[in-house]
């Protein structure tokens, strides 16, 4: 199952693992080089980036961190979906994640606050 090749499930050829895997790294390849451990996003993103960390700073129910639905409800209408790799690689640079109560909870790392 695992091992690389190409199967046939359903009558359909699915994909093999390791250019599913080649695909994935390509996706997230919107993952911009790392410097001193720390992302360096192109200027085209900046001003999106200073946005969310703001949003979580100030905006939300409590200051400095912020549930999944209240970012997907302040974010979702206004970025593309090829956007959706930059933007997470963004909120886990600025943001640590936890779940509580079954929701999904983003809390700045203190770099960011």
């Amino acid at each position: 199952l695992f091992s690389g090749a190409s199967s046939t499930i359903g009558g359909s050829l699915s994909v093999s693992s390791s250019v599913l895997l080649a695909k994935m790294k390509r996706r997230n390849a919107h993952h911009l080089p790392e410097a001193g451990g720390r992302n360096i996003h192109s200027t085209e993103h900046h001003d999106l980036l200073k946005e969310l960390r703001g949003f979580i700073a100030h905006q939300c129910k409590c200051d400095g961190q912020a549930t999944t639905d209240e970012i997907l409800n302040k974010f979702a209408k206004t970025l593309a979906p090829s956007e959706s790799a930059v933007f997470r690689s963004m909120l886990h640079e600025v943001c640590d994640f936890h779940r509580s109560h079954g929701d999904g909870i983003w809390t700045l790392k203190s770099d960011y606050r």
